[in-house]
């Protein structure tokens, strides 16, 4: 069996495909050694939990001498390499259970440390067929696959073991967020997605809701088309979009334009007529104190009430650098000018202000306003967003936005 390289030693560029997933793996696998089947009666509890509890009630159960074997590598896994018992009782658990696979990757790990690797290999092989729920066979064929850069490979007993074991998924989709950092194990994983497999949706809500870090992972669900309606629900594609905006909103826009098709004008759907499923890339409601807004065919109602402020409707943009023409068309009743409902145009990230536009005076007719701006070099991506000030009136302040639109300026 390979050895794990030193912590700070630099792998030969063939390996580096793999460097993420062979730490993960060997760091995992002591732990996924130790998880097994719950077996019926008395012995099979104690298999579950306490091996040499269940051999003090049955000696020679092969099940619970196996189990003995990997609580040992699990508590003390260099002791137990170097005691010479892995060999004997892996032999005495396939007398009791000739089709044994934990007892045969036991005998492969004894073959591997007397340096006969090719019926360590075998024996590997063996375990398999005898049962690909087996943890530990898979992540040492893990450990097989990335010694050899086989990062197809890899990623197969990947897939095995997240279909085998749902408890092992958390710390192997950690695992797999942080290889996607490599361009070319990045674009495997992404394979292997596109292959739908049975555990697909509950790595898309570990992405969702668990993942620390998720800048690896924009590029690679950006190639992956939701092809099965009961994983790639609306809900699940919106909270990727939203997920990704924040820290990528690159892979944010081409998630949009997987899920929703064409991208349309420089802002989309300014005429409001259809329902916003993906912002902030389409219109987001709500967002500052005691405002609200709604969308419908009759334009984006809006309001605020007990003197609320701040924003009510926002649509992140992605405009080149170059000049444009922003025209709205909306009305309000807000009668002091200087507190009336307030475009603004910002860069994502640093919040640097791009132009600001005042909406027209109160009145309950539709009024058009326009603006010139210029988007600057280095602000790749913008905010558009409709603020509302602070309003002293027991009826708050309320109004409509029929019509957004940016054009450039040729």
């Amino acid at each position: 069996m390979a050895e794990a390289p030193p912590p700070n030693a630099v792998p030969p560029r063939s390996s580096r495909s793999g460097l993420y997933i062979y730490r993960g793996s060997v760091a995992a696998a002591a732990l996924a050694l130790a998880i097994g089947s719950v077996a019926s009666a008395m012995t099979g509890v104690f298999r579950g939990t306490n091996a040499l509890a269940a051999l003090r009630i049955s000696p020679k159960d092969p099940v619970a001498l196996a189990r003995e074997i990997d609580n040992s590598l699990l508590m003390d896994g260099e002791t137990t390499l170097k005691s010479g018992r892995i060999g004997p009782v892996a032999r005495q658990s396939l007398e009791g259970t000739a089709l044994n696979p934990e007892a045969v990757r036991l005998l492969a790990i004894d073959a591997g440390l007397r340096n006969d690797a090719g019926r360590s290999a075998a024996l590997l092989r063996l375990a398999e067929r005898l049962s690909r729920r087996d943890l530990g066979t898979q992540l040492l064929l893990i450990e097989e696959q990335v010694a050899a850069d086989d990062v197809p490979g890899t990623l197969a007993h990947y897939d095995k073991v997240l279909r085998a074991s749902p408890q092992s998924r958390a710390w192997l989709f950690s695992t797999l967020g942080e290889a996607a950092s490599d361009p070319a194990m990045a674009a495997e994983i992404a394979r292997m997605l596109r292959r739908d497999p049975p555990w697909l949706g509950e790595f898309i809500d570990w992405t969702i809701f668990e993942a620390a870090k998720v800048d690896n992972l924009g590029g690679v669900f950006a190639v992956v088309p939701p092809t099965a309606p009961r994983t790639w629900t609306d809900d699940r594609k919106r909270a990727l979009i939203g997920k990704f905006a924040g820290s990528q909103p690159g892979a944010a826009f081409r998630l949009y334009r997987l899920y929703a098709g064409d991208m349309g004008d420089l802002v989309r759907d300014g005429a409001f007529e259809h329902a916003s499923l993906y912002p902030p890339i389409s219109w987001e409601t709500g967002g500052g104190s005691d405002v609200e807004a709604s969308l419908g065919q009759s334009g984006a109602e809006f309001g605020a009430s007990n003197g609320g402020l701040g924003k009510v409707l926002s649509q992140m943009l992605a405009l080149a650098p170059a000049k444009y023409v922003l025209t709205v068309r909306m009305r309000h009743d807000v009668a002091d000018p200087a507190a009336a409902p307030q475009w603004s145009l910002a860069c994502v990230g640093t919040g640097a202000p791009i132009a600001k536009l005042a909406a027209g005076p109160a009145s309950d007719k539709l009024a058009e306003s326009r603006l010139s701006f210029e988007v600057p070099a280095g602000c790749g991506f913008q905010w558009l967003r409709l603020e509302l000030h602070s309003v002293e009136s027991v009826s708050g302040q309320h109004g409509t936005v029929e019509r957004v639109r940016i054009d450039a300026v040729r």
